[in-house]
């Protein structure tokens, strides 16, 4: 295999996984992938910056000051002053927790089955994934 069919190939994959990713979230009436990734990454119980969450989702912080603002319209998150008085702290309301886990619980459990059947695979694949980010922020990508 020869460079640019390497990077083809990784980007064809990317973009399947994260289409499979989006099909789901649209099945239970979530259009923004966005959204979808936000949800995902504030389910773990933690409190999160807009920063972190920028970060962890890879989008920009005013997409997620968009979509923090809209879902704490509706109730779904609080925002609660963090250490650092420039910075809140992001966590799900319980309005928000059953809205989150009504779209992502049966994706946790599938995800969990799927985790458990190929655990030394996947483990693998993470770490392969890390040492390859390390490679692409080398290169300044």
């Amino acid at each position: 295999m020869e460079s640019r069919d390497f990077y083809f190939e990784y980007c064809k994959l990317i973009n399947s996984i994260n289409s499979k990713y989006d099909n789901y979230a649209k099945r239970f009436g979530v259009v923004s992938s966005n959204l979808f990734w936000l949800l995902y990454a504030l389910n773990d119980n933690n409190p999160h910056t807009q920063l972190e969450l920028s970060e962890h989702c890879g989008l920009p912080k005013t997409t997620i000051n968009t979509i923090i603002k809209d879902l704490e319209k509706q109730s779904y998150i609080t925002l609660v002053q963090g250490e650092d008085k420039r910075e809140r702290l992001i966590t799900y309301t319980s309005k928000g927790q059953e809205y989150a886990n009504s779209i992502l619980g049966d994706l946790f459990n599938k995800e969990n089955k799927l985790f458990n059947e190929n655990k030394n695979n996947l483990l693998q694949l993470v770490e392969k994934l890390k040492e390859f980010d390390n490679l692409l922020k080398n290169l300044e990508i």
